[in-house]
């Protein structure tokens, strides 16, 4: 009980933090829901969309034998997130630490899927591995013809083959005044001190002033590699990663956008994910341009802010960008289930050791996806988050199942 009691501060602060940032975001969600899912067009394949979308349209047409579909294979072992759950909570007589555990099963999972790799790969099915799960659900993503897809299943150690769907960004209005400064006095005074919030988005423009950057460097900046700009990581925005690349659009009609191309700076080229961010954990920008450094409490001049600060200012930030650049400044493009669950284990396991002690606390994800199902890859990754203490908080509830 000692442990809890020690912690106890930082559990209350961060379970507010999270109701804050939910209640920021879930208005927009709301309206935009009022109207109902929209239904697939006959001839589509709602719960089973494997074939790429066009630009055009929302839904997938019927795979052909020879199209390029998009899946997840899942392997019978359980993902390690798991085998740490059960070790931790074996707390009487614990035999194995619970990071001994989880580094014992990822490296049973990795000689299961390294097995598994090299026959998905080879000339008999001839698939494109684009990603590969391991902490919070074991699975292989890949790009291959569909007609391939029952040989798959019968492979030895194969559990089910899942369609890796598109998810889109979800449209986010300004912040509502949710009573956030109140909170920042009142009570335990929560202001996001000691919290790591994970944006799964387009990223976040770490050089921005709302974030303690520079205000400046934003065209040089090469986008597919740190080190050339200030700011990444840094104090404020701590981590992250770009798990897709910036041409990548998961609703392509193009096969070849629709396989990501990973580089190690997730600066946001679409505006979605630093607007999120900036709600969430966002310092605030003063009238004239430069970083609002507080107060926060009931005194903090919101009407004179050029930007006012977010839910928990004093939080730190990791950007997973799992968007592309877009299609033009309306449309983001889509993203698949298996970057979602790739992103979600790095917030897991950030330093990808095995020892899940260092994971975020929370995650946020404004996405949408009409037809979600509980066996989904991404929703048993968000799940399996939860047992290694990561809090998912999805404002538009278009990921059901979580």
């Amino acid at each position: 009980m000692k442990h809890i009691s020690q912690n106890l501060p930082l559990l209350i602060g961060l379970t507010f933090i999270t109701l804050l940032i939910l209640a920021a975001l879930a208005i927009p969600a709301i309206q935009a829901q009022q109207g109902g899912a929209a239904q697939p067009p006959a001839g589509a394949i709602a719960s089973d969309p494997v074939v790429g979308l066009p630009p055009d349209s929302p839904w997938r047409p019927v795979a052909q034998p020879t199209d390029l579909v998009e899946v997840i294979v899942e392997l019978e072992d359980p993902p390690a997130v798991e085998v740490y759950a059960q070790a931790r909570e074996n707390t009487a007589a614990r035999a194995v630490e619970p990071a001994a555990a989880a580094q014992a099963q990822l490296a049973r999972i990795e000689q299961a899927q390294q097995t598994l790799v090299s026959e998905l790969a080879g000339s008999r099915i001839g698939a494109t591995i684009t990603g590969r799960l391991q902490r919070v659900y074991n699975g292989v993503a890949l790009q291959v013809e569909a007609g391939k897809l029952d040989e798959i299943r019968a492979l030895p150690g194969v559990k089910a083959v899942h369609p890796d769907g598109v998810l889109y960004l979800s449209a986010n209005n300004a912040v509502p005044f949710i009573g956030a400064p109140t909170a920042w006095t009142t009570g335990m005074g929560v202001r996001g001190e000691g919290i790591k919030i994970g944006i799964i988005d387009s990223g976040i423009d770490y050089l921005h002033r709302n974030f303690g950057g520079p205000g400046t460097g934003y065209e040089s900046n090469d986008r597919t590699i740190i080190g050339d700009a200030p700011g990444f990581p840094g104090v404020k925005i701590a981590g992250g990663y770009d798990f897709v690349g910036d041409d990548y659009d998961a609703g392509s009609s193009d096969p070849s956008k629709r396989i990501p191309r990973p580089d190690p700076d997730p600066m946001d080229c679409f505006g979605h994910g630093a607007d999120v961010a900036s709600i969430a954990a966002g310092q605030g920008v003063n009238s004239d341009g430069s970083t609002y450094a507080g107060p926060y409490n009931t005194t903090t001049p919101f009407t004179s802010l050029k930007i006012g600060p977010g839910v928990a200012p004093k939080a730190t930030l990791s950007a997973l960008k799992v968007f592309g650049c877009g299609r033009n400044l309306s449309d983001s493009g889509g993203l698949s289930l298996s970057v979602v669950s790739n992103a979600v284990e790095w917030a897991v396991d950030p330093n990808a050791d095995g020892d899940f002690s260092d994971h975020l606390d929370v995650i946020n994800m404004s996405l949408q996806r009409p037809f979600t199902r509980p066996e989904d890859p991404s929703v048993v990754a968000i799940n399996n988050a939860a047992l290694a203490g990561v809090i998912a908080t999805t404002p538009q509830s278009a990921i059901r199942g979580i």
